[in-house]
């Protein structure tokens, strides 16, 4: 019987397996996010919504140094358990990314996995972005951001065999009846199964065109959108429906020194 978490502590756990456990994720959407990154020896690195540390731990493993925040106290608690367990000199704070100042102005590279989803107006995604953008603000750098792909999907069921549904709904509809053309503001929800567990992320949708807006408004210059490729060792017979339309993109800009 599948059961949904009933605590941040659960839901982290269940994210941080996520990689190994989920084939989109292991075999496309992480090496995908790494060639985005590029070289990160020495690099500073802000993994902004770090969730578990998930990410901040592969990127310090590539050579980074790096710092991670989450607004979820769950999340923050279980990067900072497996950073204790196995020391790799990331640090870890409890930030909102639409409120809080970033720990930092010096950074040279953002990255931001599934935050941009979560800003529930423009205004929000636009404060995301420009948290980014003052964290680069003394040298400059580039965002790297996994974003929900506008054009995702929207045929029942078509990223089911993947691990997980996605769906759009109308912001004023109690009933979250599906709808096949999203628009700004519609909520998201998805649903991932991952063994015993079931859970439920609720966002939001936003276009191409608002995200390019908030990024120009924050500061940031030719965003760029990337769709995700398949890994070495990827199975892509049985990935061929998600590399055709992917329910994430990988979304880069930059910003010069201030």
């Amino acid at each position: 019987m599948n059961r949904s978490p009933d605590s941040f502590d659960d839901l982290a756990e269940a994210y941080d397996r996520s990689a190994d456990e989920l084939a989109f994720r292991r075999d496309i959407e992480i090496p995908s996010l790494l060639e985005a990154l590029g070289n990160l020896e020495g690099r500073r690195v802000l993994d902004l919504g770090c969730g578990p540390g998930l990410h901040s731990r592969l990127l310090a493993g590539a050579g980074a140094k790096v710092t991670g925040t989450d607004a979820a106290p769950g999340m923050i608690a279980l990067a900072r358990r497996r950073e204790a367990e196995n020391p790799l000199g990331i640090d870890y704070h409890l930030q909102d990314a639409g409120t809080t100042e970033p720990p930092g102005r010096d950074y040279d590279t953002v990255l931001a996995v599934y935050v941009l989803p979560y800003a529930p107006t423009p205004q929000v995604l636009t404060a995301m972005c420009r948290t980014a953008r003052t964290a680069l603000s003394r040298h400059g750098g580039r965002l790297v951001a996994a974003a929900l792909n506008p054009d995702f999907a929207t045929a029942p069921g078509y990223y089911r065999p993947h691990g997980f549904e996605i769906t759009a709904h109308r912001p004023d509809d109690p009933a979250r009846t599906p709808v096949t053309d999203p628009r700004d503001g519609d909520g998201i929800a998805l649903r991932t199964w991952m063994g015993d567990f079931v859970f439920d992320v609720a966002a939001h949708y936003w276009s191409r065109a608002t995200h390019e807006a908030a990024l120009h408004t924050a500061g940031f210059t030719d965003p760029t959108w990337t769709v995700p490729t398949a890994g070495p060792g990827a199975d892509r017979t049985a990935l061929a429906g998600y590399l055709t339309v992917p329910h994430a993109i990988i979304l880069t800009a930059h910003t010069p020194p201030a």
